[in-house]
């Protein structure tokens, strides 16, 4: 039986929307773009105040304050942004993970403890060094002026910017901050898989699967990356990563961009593809 969600006194929530099996849910600029008019959008229709925001890569946090349904919110803003992104990119099927995740912010410590958490956020996970580096919070909506944030509790904080300098890494730091960026981790896996749709892997023969998560981890990209930008379980990645396997990526020649791909893999004989398996 599920938990039945818990009502703030304040009506304040903190919100947490992720990608099932943790994997991407914004591609593309554009996607970003998208979730931030549905926002605006959804904020006339219920009324609701937004007090934060960041979209990261495979999860969404906000920090609203409602006096409509909450459950009801999300949905429609969830509904909304799957059924954008499956038709843009021709799939079919769930994008977030079950029921998204909620805490109620019933005091104005934990309120701006919440707050400066949200935009630290791209913070923890070394995507960038300052929070206002960031494009998709709601960090520059304080600095600047507001566009879908309410930043009226902006005065209970004495100076913003050191507020949230202050815990820059704090014990909920989870990540090591020498990792590869996504950017640079989504620019091997195409290497390693000769093309641009990285997802694909997903549908290639287990053999292969394996070998070239294999070689994505001796290039330096850690498992929770693999699974990020892949969609395949941290599981399947991390069990992979002791085996004995291979892969060789070789350039037919400087004009064709189809690689054959040659792999070695648990004693397996060796294979050779003119272009992705799937």
């Amino acid at each position: 039986m599920r938990k039945k969600r818990e009502i703030s006194e304040t009506g304040v929530y903190h919100v947490v929307m992720r990608g099932i099996n943790k994997q991407t849910i914004f591609e593309a600029e554009r996607d970003y773009l998208q979730y931030l008019a549905l926002l605006s959008y959804y904020k006339i229709v219920y009324q609701y105040d937004i007090y934060a925001y960041c979209l990261m890569n495979n999860h969404v946090h906000l920090l609203i304050k409602t006096e409509a349904s909450l459950s009801e919110i999300i949905k429609s803003l969830s509904v909304s942004y799957v059924y954008w992104y499956n038709h843009r990119y021709n799939r079919v099927g769930h994008l977030f993970q079950g029921r998204f995740l909620s805490e109620s912010v019933n005091s104005d410590v934990y309120f701006k403890n919440v707050l400066r958490y949200i935009h630290q956020n791209p913070v923890y996970a070394s995507i960038v060094n300052e929070p206002s580096l960031y494009k998709w919070s709601s960090y520059d909506e304080y600095i600047r002026e507001p566009i879908i944030c309410d930043t009226c509790n902006k005065s209970m904080i004495t100076d913003f910017e050191k507020f949230h300098d202050k815990y820059k890494r704090e014990i909920w730091l989870d990540y090591n901050s020498k990792h590869l960026s996504d950017e640079d981790a989504r620019l091997i896996i195409e290497d390693v898989i000769g093309h641009a749709n990285i997802k694909a892997v997903q549908t290639y023969k287990v053999d292969m699967r394996n070998a070239l998560l294999s070689e994505m981890r001796t290039r330096g990209l850690n498992a929770k990356q693999i699974q990020r930008l892949t969609g395949i379980s941290y599981q399947v990645v991390t069990k992979e990563k002791d085996k004995r396997c291979q892969v060789i990526v070789i350039q037919k020649d400087n004009y064709d961009l189809t690689p054959f791909i040659f792999f070695v893999y648990k004693n397996a004989t060796l294979r050779k593809l003119n272009s992705p398996p799937l």
